[in-house]
């Protein structure tokens, strides 16, 4: 009997990666307003906003990676 392997996840149907999971953490348990990490990263207020709301669910991993450098301290590795 010959079994079958279930079709991997489309893209848009995964689970967002360990860094976005990072990055959000960073971004949720920064005492900061919006406004201030927004000014701190040079980034739109009001996308920095979306984005800690939650509603912006793939913000790019450039975008990502430079959000989570700069709140971090830390360099990602290539």
């Amino acid at each position: 009997m010959a079994t079958t392997i279930p079709p991997k996840p489309r893209r848009a149907d995964r689970k967002p990666g360990s860094l976005y999971r990072r990055m959000m953490r960073l971004l949720k348990d920064d005492p900061r307003t919006s406004e201030e990490i927004a000014r701190i990263l040079d980034l739109p207020q009001g996308w920095l906003a979306q984005l800690r709301n939650g509603d912006i669910p793939k913000p790019g991993v450039h975008r990502a990676q430079f959000i989570y450098e700069k709140l971090s301290g830390k360099k990602l590795t290539p």
